[in-house]
């Protein structure tokens, strides 16, 4: 993951753009911009630029309720489930410090 990832979210009230079931929402992370933006979870939303060292605390703050997120670094995606998420945004973070 890069420095920075792009998420869609809700213009208004900043909460990220959800899909799958009620039971385990999920949302799409993207590690480039110009991919987020012609993405067709954006259509209609803002793009949230989230410091990979501030997204381990919207999801377990604000978005705790995400059970799995989808990263798309570029043509391919992968799903991580928060917990994944967080502890490689740890290990990031360990290794830039």
């Amino acid at each position: 993951m890069g420095d920075v990832v792009y998420i869609p979210v809700d213009a208004e009230s900043g909460e990220p753009y959800l899909w799958g079931s009620s039971e385990e929402p999920c949302i799409t992370v993207f590690g480039d911009f110009w991919r987020c933006r012609r993405s067709v979870e954006t259509k209609g939303k803002a793009i949230r630029a989230v410091a990979l060292e501030d997204l381990p605390e919207l999801l377990d703050g604000r978005w705790s309720h995400v059970a799995e997120i989808s990263y798309r670094p570029g043509a391919d995606g992968y799903a991580f489930s928060t917990g994944k998420v967080k502890e490689q945004a740890a290990a990031y973070v360990a290794e830039m410090s």
